[in-house]
């Protein structure tokens, strides 16, 4: 051999070659196990988004009912204020109509006094 091809690198084919014959049975393992390794990660990734797609399903449902039980727990509140309002107004009313019936029946009695 020449100097030339010495110092030449092995071309790619050689190196594969090579290793093929000395590590041949090892890297097909290799192989094997990194295909088996993929698939149960393909299959992990499948489960963990259904998984996630049926909580976020379950997750809007519950928000739905939490949105509804509070409309109907602040429409029952705002019932119940009204009317305690009501009430309150019609007490009022009262009591002013009464107030204003004996400021009435003292005045009369004031100035009946006042006549004599």
């Amino acid at each position: 051999m020449t100097n030339k091809e010495q110092n030449t690198p092995m071309n790619l084919g050689e190196i594969t070659t090579i290793r093929n014959i000395l590590m041949g049975q090892q890297m097909q393992e290799y192989d094997g196990r990194f295909d088996s390794v993929q698939e149960n990660l393909n299959v992990l990734e499948a489960s963990l988004n259904e998984k996630l797609s049926a909580l976020e399903k379950q997750t809007e449902h519950r928000f739905q009912e939490l949105q509804n039980d509070m409309s109907e727990r602040f429409d029952k509140l705002e019932q119940l204020l009204s009317g305690n309002i009501k009430d309150l107004n019609a007490k009022v009313d009262k009591v002013t109509g009464d107030d204003r019936q004996q400021m009435g029946e003292l005045f009369a009695e004031m100035s009946k006094r006042l006549l004599k």
